[in-house]
């Protein structure tokens, strides 16, 4: 019974890991394309 119970509880957390693990990347692309857009900006804002 114990040993079903630790199988679960470390399904359950390596489960909510690959549900996070999207989401982690989807932060990680929109920071990138932040610091891209943010870049061009001030590069715009300098020639101007």
């Amino acid at each position: 019974m114990g040993i079903i119970l630790i199988m679960e509880i470390i399904g359950y957390e390596t489960g909510m890991l690959y549900a996070s693990m999207p989401v982690f990347a989807l932060l990680v692309v929109l920071g990138v394309l932040l610091m891209i857009l943010g870049s061009k900006e001030s590069e715009c804002s300098s020639e101007n």
